[in-house]
């Protein structure tokens, strides 16, 4: 695997973790309620997932998901 990539799977589980503590620093601050603001945790997990399919899209040079549009006849 390529060493780029391994970071951007490496650093998935402290992203969350740093979301999630700002979640609750902005709860104790009586800012936002954590239960109004979990979906934040949603996008995040979702970003990192983009940047790494993305990653993964540009280093193959063709689409890893499937996604169809690729048809020749």
């Amino acid at each position: 695997m390529n060493n780029t990539l391994n970071l951007i799977r490496a650093t998935r589980g402290p992203v969350q973790l740093i979301v999630l503590g700002i979640l609750f620093l902005l709860a104790y601050h009586q800012v936002a309620p954590v239960w109004q603001t979990w979906p934040v945790l949603l996008i995040s997990f979702g970003l990192m997932k983009l940047l790494e399919w993305l990653y993964l899209r540009t280093v193959s040079g063709n689409n890893v998901a499937g996604g169809g549009g690729n048809f020749h006849a």
